[in-house]
């Protein structure tokens, strides 16, 4: 249920359009269920702002009422306004504020803030900068307008992005270190080898919430090739090592998921990523009827390239094979037994 203070318009969307005057930390707790909190947070939003250059008495419509929803109803979005008060500013410009924001342009705005970034601490950065706006942007349109379903996709596009940005960054630098990745084909033809991450759970099913994490699995193309004197498992290994600590590493600035590999073949005792050809074959060999169920949901995330016939095969879609019916049956059925081990 939206949480409703009054519902925001379209007027006054910028930072200084449809001016109010002289709105102090107190006009920000009025009327809060706990006004006390309200104002706390407020004046520190207030202090935050004027150490930063920005002056809050003079706040726009659409700006008031994010700092008022923060203050009031939503602790975590007024901590991330204080740390950043320009963030306030960015938000409440945000043409996408009272509308779903299309894949391809969440996807733009990720790599246009990561392709500043020179290193590794600069990518986290971006990163973490551009998550901390979204949550903002994407905390007021599920508790002011009450579109949880319509957050969870974004949630999972923000996190796909993400995704996007840390493989074109790593990548880039892995290659001016070791040169491009190339495999062997099929017919024997030499060509590029890329990687696929594959949103699993919420993420596959595009529906997170603000406390999800992510379940991925890397896939990459093949294992049969090398580049600059190493294997092509090491070198997609330390890439997703990397992409994996770019997301998920607690920084000052928290993190941007938290990323779970644990769906991955033989869990968390195995390889971080996985060909192709040996991701198949655990799952048509040696995976388990939960192992195999959990694919229902899968999806591309965010792959190095466009995922098309020529890059992971006619496969780069398929699930893992089925298992025979009677097997099936069976498998479910002990799986059933372990989960209620008291009936009888």
């Amino acid at each position: 249920m939206a949480w409703r203070i009054r519902t925001l318009g379209n007027s006054g969307t910028g930072g200084c359009q449809g001016m109010v005057s002289s709105v102090t930390p107190a006009d920000l707790a009025r009327d809060a269920p706990d006004e006390a909190d309200a104002l706390r947070r407020a004046e520190r939003l207030f202090e935050a702002a004027s150490q930063s250059g920005l002056d809050l008495a003079g706040l726009g419509d659409t700006a008031q009422r994010i700092a008022t929803l923060a203050c009031q109803a939503a602790p975590y979005l007024a901590t991330l306004l204080t740390r950043d008060p320009h963030r306030l500013v960015r938000v409440a410009t945000d043409p996408y504020l009272h509308r779903e924001k299309p894949r391809e342009v969440l996807v733009a705005e990720v790599a246009a803030r990561a392709a500043a970034a020179t290193s590794q601490v600069e990518l986290r950065a971006a990163l973490r900068i551009v998550r901390a706006d979204e949550m903002v942007r994407l905390g007021v349109r599920e508790l002011e307008l009450g579109l949880d379903t319509e957050v969870g996709r974004e949630l999972a596009r923000l996190a796909d992005a993400c995704f996007d940005a840390a493989i074109a960054f790593c990548d880039r630098e892995l290659r001016a270190r070791y040169g491009p990745p190339r495999c062997v084909d099929d017919a024997g033809a030499l060509r590029d080898a890329h990687l696929v991450v594959i949103g699993m759970g919420k993420l596959g099913g595009e529906e997170l919430n603000f406390s999800s994490d992510v379940d991925v699995i890397y896939v990459y193309s093949s294992d049969q090739g090398e580049v600059g004197g190493i294997s092509l498992h090491e070198y997609f290994a330390k890439l997703c090592t990397q992409i994996t600590t770019a997301l998920s590493e607690v920084t000052e600035d928290g993190t941007v998921f938290r990323v779970d590999l644990r769906l991955r073949p033989e869990g968390a005792m195995g390889a971080i990523a996985n060909s192709l050809a040996q991701t198949e074959r655990y799952y048509e060999t040696f995976g388990r009827p939960w192992e195999r169920q959990a694919w229902l949901k899968a999806r591309v995330s965010a792959a190095a390239v466009r995922v098309s016939a020529p890059d992971l095969g006619d496969r780069d879609r398929r699930r893992p094979r089925s298992q025979p019916p009677d097997q099936a049956r069976a498998g479910a059925a002990a799986h059933r037994r372990r989960a209620r081990p008291q009936e009888r």
